[in-house]
C-alpha cells in the first residue's frame, strides 16, 4: 500500500455513449471506489440514456460531468478527445459502456499508479464469448496534452492514440460484456462502421489490386486473431469470431474496389 507521504493519483473515467441506457447502471457500479470523476460525452442518445445518468448522478461517490455533443459526421477520435479535454484527474481512463472493471483491478490500480508512475497503461480485454482471445489495449494514461486520439480520417472508426513514451502492462483484465450486440450474436451491427470505413477511403488503386489487398487483409487478420491472439483456444466460437473480423476487412476493400478510381 502507498505510504501516507505519497500522493494517490486521481482518475477521470471518460465514456462516449449513444443509446447505452441498458449499460449505465452497471457501469457506474463497476467504477465505484476507484473513479474520482466521470466525464460522459453523449453523441445523440434517444433511449433514455441521459435520464438514466441524471438519476444516478446524485448517488455516485465521484463527480459526474455530462455533455451532449453533435459530432457530424461522427468521428470516434474527436468524440474521445472531447471527453479527455474536460477531464481534471491525474490520469485518464477510457472505459466503454459495455466494459467492466474486476474487483481486483479496482483494489490494486491506484497502488500500481502510485508505485510505478506510468505514462500509459495497457490492459488485456477479456471477451465474454471468446475469453482466451488476447486483446491488448491502451486505456489509461496521464492527463497530458501530448496524448490524444487522432482526428484525421484514419481515426474516424479505428481511433488511434497518438503518444510518445513507454507503455506499461497491468496484470488485471478489463471485462467486455457486449450482450446482444456482440459481433457473434449480431454481425450486422458492423454495417454502420463498414459504411464509415468505405466512405472515408478513396479508391487509389485498380479494382483487381484493391481486391487483392482485401484478400491479403483477410488472411492477415484471421491469422492474427485466430493464431497469434489465441482465439483458437475457444474452439468453433473462436474460429467464427476470427472469420467475422477478417471478413469485415475484406468487405471494406471489396466496396472500395467498386468505387471509381481517384488518382492523387
Amino acid at each position: 500500500m502507498p505510504s501516507r507521504s505519497e500522493t494517490v493519483p486521481t482518475i477521470s473515467f471518460v465514456l462516449i455513449v449513444r443509446n447505452e441506457r441498458h449499460n449505465i447502471q452497471q457501469y457506474f457500479k463497476s467504477i465505484e471506489g476507484v473513479a474520482d470523476e466521470l466525464v460522459i460525452v453523449d453523441t445523440g442518445s434517444t433511449d433514455g440514456t441521459i435520464e438514466c445518468i441524471e438519476s444516478l448522478r446524485p448517488m455516485a461517490s465521484f463527480k459526474v460531468q455530462l455533455v451532449q455533443e453533435d459530432i457530424r459526421p461522427f468521428h470516434f477520435g474527436k468524440a474521445k478527445n472531447s471527453g479527455i479535454a474536460r477531464a481534471s484527474g491525474d490520469y485518464i481512463f477510457l472505459l466503454d459502456a459495455d466494459e467492466r472493471l474486476t474487483p481486483s483491478l479496482r483494489e490494486s490500480l491506484k497502488v500500481f499508479l502510485t508505485d510505478r508512475d506510468p505514462l500509459l497503461v495497457c490492459f488485456n480485454r477479456v471477451d465474454e464469448l471468446v475469453p482466451h482471445f488476447i486483446d491488448p489495449c491502451i486505456r489509461l494514461f496521464k492527463n497530458n496534452l501530448n496524448i490524444r486520439y487522432g482526428e484525421d480520417d484514419a481515426s474516424l472508426v479505428d481511433e488511434i492514440l497518438q503518444f510518445q513514451g513507454e507503455v506499461l502492462e497491468f496484470d488485471q483484465p478489463i471485462l467486455h460484456y457486449q450482450g446482444i450486440n456482440h459481433l457473434l450474436r449480431r454481425p450486422q451491427r458492423n454495417l454502420f462502421q463498414l459504411e464509415l470505413d468505405v466512405n472515408r477511403t478513396n479508391k487509389e488503386h485498380g479494382t483487381l489490386r484493391e481486391l487483392f489487398r482485401g484478400f491479403a487483409s483477410f488472411m492477415y487478420i484471421f491469422r492474427k486473431i485466430y493464431f497469434r491472439r489465441k482465439a483458437w483456444k475457444d474452439g468453433k466460437i473462436g474460429f467464427k469470431y476470427a472469420l467475422l473480423r477478417a471478413w469485415y476487412k475484406f468487405l471494406v476493400h471489396f466496396f472500395i474496389a467498386m468505387k471509381p478510381t481517384i488518382h492523387t
